[in-house]
């Protein structure tokens, strides 16, 4: 028996070489029609020489050995006209080894005994490589994707790590149902809708927690983001913080002003604006008190809604005609005192009026002329703050304004932001190649002569649509055919029900 089991291993390793020879014949076939592939004479080595057999037992070994080659070279054959379509076809890198993984196995199939089963194996084992290849292509647009997000966060987020960032914050915002790409997009859009200058810190994972559920509950977390800018602008608080303040508002709106989703919403853009309107005249208003101030109306009358702010706003009206009353003469002191110091410098109308021109192109010297003219004291404060727009917070300030530096430079430099495109720019890349070995005139014809083909397939396609009476017969045989099989499922249905109640 063990003699018997070395004959047949060593058979085995006879037809394995012999098909190699067959296999070195058929690509040098090949290689003469492609005229180029060259195959080593020594590439595949020479069978050696089998034990001596017995007169019958020779001729039955070489029947089956005959119908054994006679299946291997069927099988190779099909198997490399197979494999010439696939590289000849615009393929994937999985596409392509899941094609050599199944040529390996179904020549080690035609080829069988030991040798074969090493082969059938060996395929099986190439394709789960083309598989996992397969998994990781499907996701290759999702990781350019993130890339590209998170280049787009290193311009809008301070922070010197987005990857990073994004990945420490998707965590939390998994747990509301964002997946890595829409967590990267929600960061996004909050700290675009604020408009200032935002820190990784300040996007703290708690804070956009409360973002996502403010999302998630109806009111839109960009609406908090804007009032948040508003806030940070008015206030001069910190993004964070003003993300904070920004989201109590949207509680007090909720639950003692009644108001829910979209009147949620329109109530902080309305907010929003009377602060940014108090930010134009140069007046600041604490959060806290604008909060104390609407919970105060909304005791005081009962009214809810969007009722209290109105309210609030009209009383702001009051205050805002008062100050117009105070800093009306103080506003034409100001303008005399602009005036008197053009015509001193000025020898005719003409060119007084090119240095208001000038003035109003760049103003910066109209708070010293103010200074010059009234004294540097609170006089003076009190004159540039009845200037429409600036207010007494300000006014100090800008009295003692001069020329301040510039920063022109890019705040992102484009290499700093290809570094973070390396998928992005190596798959453009090859995109770009693609498309420059088209860009000859034989391409241009070849491609001409597609959307000719294309155009006459589908005008040939769409005739055999015209025949109206043919394709009401079809449909209605069809919609026969459909309830036939749909009545035929019922009775399938019916028998598997009564075949459980059997058993």
């Amino acid at each position: 028996m063990a003699q018997e089991t070395s004959i047949k291993v060593k058979i085995d390793d006879n037809e394995a070489l012999q098909a190699l020879r067959e296999m070195a014949a058929l690509v040098g076939q090949i290689s003469e029609g492609l005229g180029g592939l060259q195959v080593p004479p020594d590439a595949v080595p020479s069978a050696p020489p089998s034990a001596p057999s017995a007169p019958s037992e020779e001729r039955e070994e070489e029947t089956r050995r005959e119908r054994r080659v006679g299946a291997f070279r069927q099988a190779l054959q099909a198997e490399t006209r197979a494999s010439i379509q696939a590289l000849t076809s615009p393929q994937t890198m999985s596409a392509l080894t899941s094609r050599f993984g199944q040529m390996i196995g179904n020549i080690g199939k035609a080829m069988g005994g030991f040798t074969g089963a090493l082969g059938t194996t060996a395929g099986e084992t190439i394709g789960i490589l083309g598989r996992s290849l397969a998994a990781r292509e499907a996701r290759l647009g999702d990781m350019i994707n993130l890339e590209a997000l998170e280049t787009e966060m290193s311009g809008v987020i301070d922070t010197g790590d987005a990857q990073g960032l994004a990945t420490a914050r998707e965590t939390e915002l998994a747990r509301l149902g964002l997946d890595p790409t829409q967590a990267r997009q929600f960061m996004l859009g909050v700290a675009g809708a604020t408009g200032l200058a935002t820190t990784g810190e300040e996007l703290s994972a708690g804070r956009l927690a409360r973002l996502a559920t403010a999302e998630r509950t109806g009111v839109s977390a960009q609406s908090l983001a804007g009032l948040a800018g508003v806030i940070a602008q008015n206030t001069g608080v910190a993004v964070g913080r003003s993300l904070d303040a920004s989201l109590a508002l949207r509680n007090i709106a909720e639950r003692q002003l009644d108001l829910r989703g979209s009147g949620v919403e329109r109530f902080l853009g309305q907010l929003g604006g009377f602060v940014e309107g108090l930010t134009a005249r140069g007046i600041g208003a604490p959060t806290a008190e604008t909060a104390r101030t609407l919970t105060g109306i909304r005791a005081a009358t009962g009214q809810r809604g969007q009722r209290p702010l109105q309210i609030m706003q009209s009383l702001s009206g009051l205050g805002q005609g008062a100050f117009g009353q105070i800093a009306g003469p103080l506003q034409e002191i100001a303008q005399m005192s602009v005036f008197a110091d053009i015509m001193s410098r000025s020898t005719d109308l003409f060119s007084a009026m090119q240095e208001a021109e000038t003035l109003q192109a760049d103003p910066g010297a109209i708070p010293s002329i103010i200074s010059q003219t009234l004294g540097g004291g609170r006089t003076a404060q009190a004159a540039l703050a009845a200037v429409p727009g600036i207010g007494t917070r300000d006014a100090r300030g800008l009295l003692g304004l001069s020329r301040g530096a510039i920063e022109t430079g890019d705040r992102l430099s484009p290499a700093q932001v290809s570094a973070n495109l390396q998928l992005s720019g190596a798959q453009a890349e090859q995109t770009r190649q693609t498309i420059s070995s088209l860009r000859d005139p034989r391409s241009t014809e070849t491609f001409q002569k597609m959307i000719e083909v294309s155009g006459s397939m589908e005008r040939s396609t769409l005739k055999a649509s015209e025949n109206i009476d043919l394709l009401t017969k079809i449909i209605e045989i069809q919609v026969k055919l459909s309830e036939q099989i749909t009545g035929a499922v019922n009775q399938v249905s019916k028998i598997l029900d009564r075949l459980q109640s059997f058993l």
